[in-house]
């Protein structure tokens, strides 16, 4: 296959995948818990008001592999906003 259509190919790949992504609402969540296990990683997220208990909100299990491309793109996408908030203390 051509680099030409496969380069095609692979960008309506991601516009599907993008438009699946942010099919389904946003849940707000201002808490989260990281869990290592022999199978991955759980994050959970949860929403606390106040000095009430959280609430519950979501799940996942990740691979480590997954968690890590995860951590990578949380990190290189936040870096700018991290050293602006740093900086502003």
């Amino acid at each position: 296959m051509p680099k030409a259509v496969k380069d095609e190919v692979k960008k309506r790949v991601l516009e599907e995948e993008c438009k699946i992504a942010y099919s389904g609402p946003a849940i707000a969540a201002n808490r989260s818990y990281v869990s290592l296990s022999s199978g991955g990683a759980r994050l959970a997220f949860t929403e606390q008001q106040g000095k009430s208990l959280p609430v519950f909100r979501n799940a996942v299990m990740l691979s480590f592999q997954e968690a890590i491309a995860l951590k990578n793109v949380l990190a290189d996408l936040l870096k700018d906003i991290e050293a602006k908030t740093t900086t502003a203390k």
